[in-house]
């Protein structure tokens, strides 16, 4: 039980309370239409959110409307909340003012679209149990037994709706940051985003944090080793026909990079980069102190000391290029060109 004050609960007994009238008629009329559904539905998170996107014509991004949006539902918002360090939100009832409260913890504020339709989700899914005859049938048959485990997709699903954000993402080079800005969230949050998305050809990146130190006595070098970065958040998208052949440099770093949490060698060119908050790009036949049979193309994004890396196989780098890149690459064949003529 989570309690904050003589008023505020979550009990078991709690969620069987109604939310807005809104809430209420989207939960039934959810019902009726998994029912009356011509073909089998299979009850998920992100169908649920595409419903709801669909019956509150909620667009992107879902931040510039979201206090309109839960007054609708009949919830509570409240920013900037002491509540316990291991939560990001929660979800309570306020029994003396007979409503919903969401509660987001301080310092939030670029994920909160995100931790609000995380319990927005959870109270919904509360509500069809409670409504629907036929819910505790569909979610276990959908293997939902309890709304926290998929909160996350629909959450995802409404802050970053699938279409758009791979729209955004293709036009935008795949920048995390500039998709952060278009969709108010968190660049780290699109970023791992991007992994959800399908690519045509093996794609990797990483984000690193400079600021987190190895202990040095994990290490035996007589010269200056290059520099470390921790390892944040890995991914790789290699479909399972890709050729090796073809390939061959995508697979051997995905085969040579750390795992999570651990450490890798930084190239000097990258951390002079994220040191001087600015986005590079280059070919590269080394990465990560691994030797590579062929380049490759790596694009670095700053974030502040820490830096989303992507790569790409040589040949397919304009997938990556934003607005900035491509002004930086047609400026240095500019001056390649200019050189050439003199």
């Amino acid at each position: 039980m989570l309690t904050t004050s003589p008023h505020l609960s979550m009990r078991t007994n709690d969620v069987n309370m109604p939310a807005g009238e809104a809430m209420e008629l989207f939960c039934l009329e959810l019902g009726e239409r998994l029912r009356k559904s011509p073909v089998p539905v299979e009850l998920s998170a992100k169908y649920i959110a595409r419903c709801f996107l669909l019956h509150f014509d909620i667009n992107w991004p879902v931040m510039s409307k979201l206090g309109e949006t839960l007054d609708l539902l009949g919830i509570s918002w409240l920013s900037n909340c002491s509540i316990p360090t291991n939560l990001s939100a929660c979800y309570i009832y306020d029994r003396q003012a007979d409503i919903w409260e969401i509660q987001v913890r301080d310092g939030a504020p670029r994920m909160e679209s995100v931790y609000v339709m995380h319990e927005l989700y959870e109270i919904l899914w509360w509500r069809c149990y409670y409504l629907i005859p036929e819910w505790r049938q569909w979610a276990a048959a959908a293997q939902m037994s309890s709304p926290h485990t998929n909160a996350e997709d629909f959450a995802r699903a409404v802050v970053l709706p699938q279409q758009p954000f791979e729209t955004q993402a293709v036009e935008n080079g795949y920048n995390p940051v500039t998709l952060a800005a278009i969709f108010q969230t968190a660049p780290g949050y699109c970023f791992q985003s991007l992994l959800y998305l399908t690519y045509p050809l093996p794609y990797i990146q990483l984000r690193i944090d400079l600021d987190v130190k190895p202990d040095q006595s994990d290490f035996c070098f007589d010269e200056q080793p290059l520099t470390q970065a921790q390892i944040m958040t890995k991914g790789t998208r290699i479909r399972p026909n890709a050729s090796k052949t073809k390939w061959t440099s995508m697979f051997v770093l995905h085969d040579s990079l750390p795992k999570k949490k651990e450490f890798v060698s930084i190239d000097n060119w990258i951390s002079k980069a994220v040191n001087e908050q600015r986005d590079e790009a280059q070919y590269v036949s080394t990465l990560f102190a691994v030797p590579l049979p062929k380049p490759v193309y790596v694009v670095v994004r700053h974030n502040y000391k820490r830096a989303f890396i992507q790569i790409v196989p040589v040949g397919k780098e304009e997938m990556l290029h934003d607005a900035t890149l491509k002004m930086h690459r047609q400026a240095a064949q500019a001056m390649a060109l200019e050189r050439l003529q003199n």
